[in-house]
């Protein structure tokens, strides 16, 4: 249970018991052999999922294979200049070598890759040995969304945006798309703390010719406790938070059993970051949505303000877990946009290109108001 209580100096120091509900208890790994881990009271998987509030970097652009042009009819005496391009061996050091199962030819893949593609036979290649070298997932979310899916929540991730370009809808191009397992790890634990707020309530009236304000302003002290469960954090370094938290959330009642079998037909990779390291941000999405907890637990007020707060994070388990994202590319207008979608509901994270007309036709807009309050003020005192 959670037990906050409240001593507001400025009234009655009378103590209420505020009672919550909590997560279920601390579990062992081996007693989650086919997790439905329920998502946490404090809705953590919710953060940030506002797709107007999230810029994926251009700097995630794609690679891809080299495109080639070619000129016929071009005599061979007539060129003067040729350019021949070497792959240095140093560009392949860290990468790994498999043999594909279905038809034996070589595959150079990063160290991390899990499943990709065979560029001889076009079958998926499952490299079940690189899960045994580093840890085999807890649980996986499988794909809900197959690309024709995909496609259609990208358009309606375009609907009611007014800056949007009015040609982009038919315009653009799907450059790249890639279905992906991208791996996490999942937290759970217990918050505890102390937070000091600050409460105002504001009242305004006008006696005569005089308008009057009177400020209450109450120190509120709250001291609290909560258990969370499944608390995400990515755990490749190749795809940036603003992407992969942005699809989020996922719901865990989806989550099944691991299986090479759901990564049939999709890329996958292990993980670059170790449990422990993605433990701070952890610890900052459990401390931001337990002071929002405990703020909002102080009621009758006009607006309550954490002044200070002293947090302590236990953690108890740790799950590593692969989810379905689809990594795509979008060109228009000669620039690469990249995405992040959601493998389940569709959430769309990325930047979209902006209309410069747009923008400047609603800076008028903005600008408009103020022009004619100018001008009539000038009118009234010149």
């Amino acid at each position: 249970m959670e037990n906050f209580h409240r001593r507001d100096d400025a009234l009655p120091r009378d103590h209420e018991k505020i009672t919550a509900a909590s997560t279920a208890s601390t579990h062992s790994r081996q007693e989650h052999a086919d997790p439905r881990i329920q998502e946490s009271a404090d809705h953590v998987l919710n953060d940030a999922t506002d797709l107007n509030r999230h810029d994926a970097s251009k700097d995630a652009a794609t690679g891809g294979s080299p495109s080639f042009e070619t000129e016929m009819g071009t005599d061979p005496a007539d060129v003067t200049d040729t350019k021949t391009e070497h792959v240095h061996l140093n560009s392949l050091e860290g990468m790994r070598t498999y043999i594909c199962d279905s038809c034996g030819a070589e595959i150079i893949a990063d160290p991390t890759t899990v499943s990709t593609r065979c560029g001889f036979c076009n079958n998926t290649f499952i490299a079940t040995e690189r899960l045994s070298e580093t840890r085999v997932p807890d649980f996986i979310i499988p794909f809900a969304l197959d690309k024709k899916a995909m496609q259609d929540a990208f358009v309606r991730a375009t609907e009611g945006k007014y800056l949007l370009p009015p040609t982009f809808r038919r315009s653009h191009i799907l450059q790249e798309a890639t279905g992906a397992y991208v791996p996490y790890w999942f937290h759970d634990g217990s918050v505890s703390g102390t937070l000091h707020l600050r409460a105002q309530d504001v009242t305004t009236w006008t006696e005569g010719d005089y308008q009057c304000t009177q400020t209450f302003i109450f120190d509120v002290l709250r001291e609290g406790s909560a258990d969370f469960r499944a608390i995400p954090v990515c755990a490749t370094s190749k795809l940036e938070s603003e992407r992969s938290e942005g699809v989020e959330p996922y719901d865990m009642a989806d989550s099944r059993e691991f299986s090479t079998a759901y990564l049939s037909g999709y890329a996958a990779s292990t993980y670059d970051i170790e449990a422990i390291a993605t433990q701070k941000r952890a610890n900052e999405r459990v401390t931001r949505t337990f002071e929002d907890l405990v703020r909002e637990s102080v009621h009758g007020h006009q607006l309550v303000q954490v002044v200070e707060a002293h947090t302590h994070v236990e953690h108890a388990n740790t799950w590593f877990a692969l989810l379905p994202i689809w990594l795509i590319v979008v060109a228009y207008g000669g620039v690469n946009y990249p995405f992040a979608i959601n493998g389940v509901t569709g959430e769309v994270v990325g930047e979209f290109p902006i209309s410069t007309r747009r923008l400047w036709a609603l800076r008028a807009l903005w600008c408009l108001p103020l022009m004619l309050l100018a001008g009539v003020m000038a009118w009234i005192f010149i």
